[in-house]
């Protein structure tokens, strides 16, 4: 079996890589008007509010409760031997949907992942992470065969490659810890959202400004953030169930992945904490 060794952030470009022989289909794909195309807008709608300079104390007071809650209901779902996440995402031209296993005992994991473009051109990502070797298999279905999976040595801290599979390959955020850090360090505006009545989870949304979330992963060397800040807003939707458990995050507005602004995606991962998992190594050359 032949090892590759590789840095977490070198995974980003292996993702583009994988994505290259699809750049002309993807430009031809888009609609001309930038409308998603039939079948990618069925996501809840993540409407931001504004972010203020000036917060009043009943904002303040909110603003806390968000960062209180969100903290306890993050710790309590990592808490759990394992959790799993069912994640669906959507931008012009293509859609995103994926499924992920992780052991929290071992830090072990498998992931899927299919990009779906309008074309009808798909691209499918699976890596599974066992003790310090990931292995990893993109597959364009160009010849219909099942591609093998390339055992990866992971040479950099393997927590990164866990918290990018928590948090979409790290679209939501990188890891949950620095979510919880956005809400600690960045000015934010934020409204409680309607309780489900049946499932009586509580919901609350957050808004930040987009350039001030740039600049806190630039001064904070967290990811290669280009120079120029976005405009816009990076919104997020958190979701609580009964138990205290952060059950689902929605997003919209702008996010960022591998140092890359990502400007129009909306998403959502829906998270499931568990018991006892094993996660072996698939087959590989």
């Amino acid at each position: 079996m032949t090892h590759v060794l590789v840095h977490a952030a070198e995974l980003g470009s292996m993702r583009i890589l994988a994505s290259v022989g699809l750049a002309v289909l993807l430009v031809t794909a888009c609609s001309s008007d930038g409308e998603p195309p039939e079948g990618l807008a069925t996501l809840d709608p993540v409407v931001p509010t504004t972010t203020t300079t000036t917060l009043s104390p009943e904002q303040r007071v909110l603003n806390e409760r968000v960062r209180t809650d969100i903290r306890a209901a993050t710790a309590a779902l990592l808490s759990h031997e394992s959790v799993s996440v069912e994640l669906r995402g959507a931008e012009d031209g293509y859609e995103l949907t994926g499924s992920v296993e992780v052991d929290l005992t071992t830090g072990d994991y498998r992931s899927t992942e299919l990009e779906t473009y309008e074309s009808g051109s798909a691209v499918r990502s699976d890596h599974t992470l066992v003790g310090d070797i990931l292995y990893v298999r993109f597959d364009q279905g160009d010849d219909g065969t099942d591609k093998p999976f390339t055992p990866v040595e992971i040479v950099a801290d393997r927590q990164e490659f866990v918290d990018e599979a928590l948090t979409m390959a790290g679209r939501a955020g990188g890891s949950l810890d620095r979510v919880v850090r956005y809400l600690d360090e960045i000015p934010f505006n934020s409204i409680e959202l309607e309780a489900n009545p049946v499932t009586r989870a509580v919901g609350y949304q957050a808004s930040f400004r987009a350039a001030d979330v740039a600049g806190f992963l630039r001064d904070n060397d967290l990811e290669q953030v280009g120079p120029r800040d976005p405009a816009g807003l990076t919104v997020y939707e958190f979701w609580i169930d009964s138990e205290g458990v952060l059950i689902r995050v929605a997003l919209g507005g702008v996010h960022f992945q591998d140092g890359e602004a990502l400007e129009g995606f909306g998403g959502e991962l829906r998270y499931s904490p568990g018991g006892v998992v094993t996660i072996a190594a698939p087959d590989a050359p």
